[in-house]
């Protein structure tokens, strides 16, 4: 077990030592938190991974013949367009011509321009206000920019070859490119198209979670073998359990480390808002959207550009990737993410103080 999800046990199981003891040490709303997003998560991810991996096992001839024909490995389309819980890294393992390359795609590729494509942007753009957008989609850019370094210096930690990185790293720049034109040229008919396609991706989700339950209540007819429903679930549990464990963890650095904060505010620009928004994405992205009113704009900017790569490096993402791959390739995903995000926040430093000047 990699070092990082056991701290994260520890902090959730100091959560459920406060749930005993009433609430009296103060942890006990963020392990509640936690483990009130087990519904959301089970809905959204469940029937997707359910659903993707019977489809891969039934349609393995078809699949490997269309394949043959792609200049890049298949598993990467999955990749770019969905979250790793949401089936990218089930399938990846499927669809993938080496380990090395599941895990590339399925957890780095995906836990990063897949959950944005697929997840964060969709949600982001209908839960922040109107004039908050522009500077969502700045900060959006600077992630996108930033997101290949972190993956070739991840895919590198892997093992893979430059000619294989280079390859495959083909539809992750060409949908980079497009995310970025289109938020420069197009930026309302952007947000439009994206918002629908996050409504799109829930109701299906939704839709797929009731024809897995069907499958497990009524075995006669079932479309999904029950067992892939049991063995989602059980990783639904493994996530909000690090999720707990993240949110316990933020509670008690964000309460003993004020000083800390003020400094990185300052030396980003900051208000303490924007910094806490950073640390919150470091569990779960969804968590700083709350706060990002009061940050200042160039917090905005600076959330939104980490939350492409650097968010859920210690949350429920990553208690999912690590319940899948060896404790090494976790240290390269971890450090993918961290790569991206930072040097995403740099780069949009670097330019909101040229811009200012």
């Amino acid at each position: 077990m990699n070092v990082f999800v056991v701290l994260m046990l520890v902090f959730a199981a100091l959560g459920l030592l406060d749930e005993m003891l009433g609430g009296r040490l103060g942890f006990m709303p963020d392990f509640e938190k936690g483990l009130s997003t087990m519904g959301g998560l089970a809905m959204s991810t469940v029937g997707f991974y359910a659903i993707g991996i019977s489809y891969v096992q039934s349609h393995a001839e078809a699949l490997a013949a269309a394949a043959e024909h792609m200049p890049f490995d298949p598993s990467l389309i999955v990749g770019c367009l969905l979250a790793p819980d949401m089936g990218a890294m089930g399938i990846a393992q499927k669809l993938a011509a080496s380990a090395s390359i599941a895990i590339f795609t399925g957890s780095m590729v995906s836990g990063g321009l897949g959950a944005t494509v697929g997840y964060q942007l969709p949600v982001f753009l209908a839960a922040v206000r109107k004039e908050e957008i522009p500077e969502l989609m700045r900060g959006f850019i600077f992630g996108l920019i930033m997101l290949p370094f972190g993956l070739a210096a991840g895919g590198r930690m892997l093992g893979l070859t430059v000619a294989e990185l280079a390859v495959n790293m083909i539809p992750v720049l060409a949908l980079c490119v497009v995310l970025i034109a289109a938020f420069l040229l197009i930026p309302a008919q952007t947000t439009r198209f994206l918002i629908m396609l996050g409504n799109g991706i829930r109701i299906i989700s939704f839709l797929f979670f009731g024809i897995a339950i069907f499958s497990v209540f009524v075995p006669r007819y079932a479309v999904v073998d029950s067992a892939l429903v049991s063995e989602m679930l059980d990783m639904v549990l493994r996530m909000v359990v690090v999720a707990c464990g993240g949110l316990v963890m933020s509670h008690i650095a964000l309460d003993k480390l004020r000083r800390p904060i003020e400094a990185i505010g300052r030396f980003l620009g900051v208000n303490n808002e924007s910094v806490v928004g950073l640390f919150l994405s470091c569990t779960q992205s969804l968590a700083m959207l709350p706060l990002f009113t009061k940050m200042d704009r160039r917090g905005r900017i600076l959330n939104a550009a980490f939350s492409v790569a650097g968010a859920y490096v210690a949350g429920g993402q990553m208690a999912f990737v690590a319940s899948l791959i060896p404790p090494e390739a976790l240290t390269a995903y971890m450090a993918n993410k961290m790569i991206s995000g930072v040097l995403a926040v740099a780069l949009a430093v670097l330019c909101d103080k040229k811009q200012s000047s």
